[in-house]
């Protein structure tokens, strides 16, 4: 069973994403997933709330300072 401290990197998830799209370059799924996330960054960034159904929801929070 994997616990909660387990860990997968971004280039251990990029690894795996190559072995499942075998057909294409390796370089252009390490490209599309990097473009993914700058597009998920910027989105949340900007204050939207990102939803993909069946996976996540992201918000943007304000929080007061400590």
């Amino acid at each position: 069973m994997i616990s909660e401290k387990d860990e997968v990197t971004l280039p251990e998830l990029i690894d795996s994403c190559c072995d499942r799209l075998s057909l294409y370059n390796p370089k252009v799924v390490k490209e599309i997933i990097y473009v993914f996330l700058e597009e998920l960054r910027d989105s949340i960034v900007k204050n939207y709330c990102v939803k993909l159904t069946g996976y996540f929801v992201f918000r943007h929070r304000q929080k007061n300072e400590k």
